[in-house]
């Protein structure tokens, strides 16, 4: 047919999302751009993810990728059963699939059927491994997010630290397990209001993370995050804004244009700047921030759920009345009027 196109590529070709944006109920429209094999950084990203994938099982990638990149426990939970039953009974791998099924409970809140799959997975492995172990490192840091999550932050640095034992045991001092442990124990420290220990542990995590992973690599940017807010928490304003653009900067270059990590930093970003005075450039990333979220909001069919709207809007820092102003905007599809009033807000704010 002489009107017929087609767009040949072959296999393997990599392509980045540039927006992601609903059809109608059921079809979506995606934009790509054709990444160039000459793009540098992204390759060696890429090599990082093929190598840290490695020989995985694909039931076990593919409930991980549902689970802790797309928080679709539902899902995540199914495959990780189906890989229980192709395996034995005391397979070590069933063994990570409690675990994670442990963790997917744990992130829901329930605590009590998290701790019941974490004692399976211990028992396979008691059975099945030796007793220095990665796995009951693993499974220790998962407990001890369990007791953090509790609020009993000395538990869970105790057990962080049972974790923490065996990966110096066995492992590099650069590995980047290392730099996991190191900024779980942090974020308990942080949570406990101990600020010093916060710090110590979030910048060994950054020494390993800078020698360990691409330079645009996205958990670079979470933990340079992490310490600009601990600094923020600290008042120590001019070394937190140096980590807050220093993960911008990584995720302006490795995420998708409407990720809400870029929307995080933009507002984590534009509201130190309103503190040094500099009301033009706070206002302008706040803006961004603002952007990124209406086309979450757009996007996002759990938009209709209140508890979501409310909760992100929250998260931007708006009051109950401004939080009122948003969900009744989404409801009602009016994203440019949601638009004037948070600006209206933004110059408000900037202007106090």
């Amino acid at each position: 047919m002489h009107d017929e196109e087609e767009v040949l590529f072959t296999m393997g070709t990599i392509f980045k999302i540039v927006s992601v944006k609903p059809f109608n109920d059921e079809i979506w429209y995606v934009t790509l751009q054709l990444v160039s094999e000459q793009d540098e950084p992204l390759k060696v990203l890429i090599d990082h993810y093929k190598k840290q994938i490695g020989e995985t099982s694909s039931l076990m990638v593919l409930g991980e990728f549902l689970h802790l990149k797309l928080s679709q426990f539902d899902k995540a939970r199914h495959y990780y059963e189906l890989l229980i039953k192709e395996l034995p009974a005391d397979h070590v791998n069933a063994g990570m699939a409690y675990q994670n099924i442990g963790t997917i409970y744990n992130d829901e809140g329930n605590y009590e059927e998290a701790l019941k799959y974490y004692e399976k997975a211990v028992q396979i492995y008691t059975k099945t491994l030796l007793d220095i172990h990665l796995n009951f490192a693993e499974i220790h840091s998962c407990i001890a997010t369990l007791l953090g999550d509790k609020g009993k932050h000395k538990a869970a640095i105790k057990k962080y630290k049972e974790a923490l034992s065996i990966q110096q045991a066995l492992l590099p001092a650069d590995d980047l397990a290392l730099a996991t442990t190191f900024n779980n124990m942090a974020n308990v420290y942080f949570t406990a209001e101990n600020i010093g220990q916060a710090i110590k542990y979030f910048k060994k995590a950054v020494d390993i993370e800078k020698v360990k992973l691409p330079e645009n690599h996205p958990d670079r940017a979470v933990t340079l995050n992490n310490l600009g807010v601990v600094y923020l928490e600290h008042s120590d304003l001019v070394i937190a804004r140096e980590y807050f653009e220093e993960a911008l900067r990584i995720r302006l270059l490795s995420l998708p244009p409407t990720h809400p990590d870029l929307a995080d930093s933009y507002a984590a970003l534009g509201n130190l700047l309103s503190d040094f005075d500099e009301k033009h450039q706070a206002l302008k990333h706040l803006e961004k921030a603002l952007e990124i979220q209406l086309q979450l909001f757009e996007n996002d069919t759990a938009i209709k759920n209140l508890e979501t709207a409310e909760r992100r809007a929250t998260e931007l820092g708006l009051t109950d009345e401004q939080v009122g102003v948003v969900v009744d905007k989404v409801y009602g599809n009016q994203a440019e009027g949601l638009m004037t009033e948070i600006n209206v807000f933004l110059m408000n704010r900037l202007i106090e």
